[in-house]
């Protein structure tokens, strides 16, 4: 019985691991992104 409470902890630790994963990055895409969007005008005026 512990070994089943212990194992149904051990997955939710990993989904919450995979879920921060996504998370990060999904912020990072949208950090490069709001930069790129800084950067257009700068490239465009080259």
């Amino acid at each position: 019985m512990w070994i089943g409470i212990l194992s149904e902890k051990v997955k939710l630790i990993n989904i919450i691991q995979i879920l921060n994963y996504y998370l990060t990055i999904n912020w990072v895409k949208k950090q490069m992104l709001r930069y790129c969007i800084q950067f257009l005008p700068i490239l465009k005026s080259f």
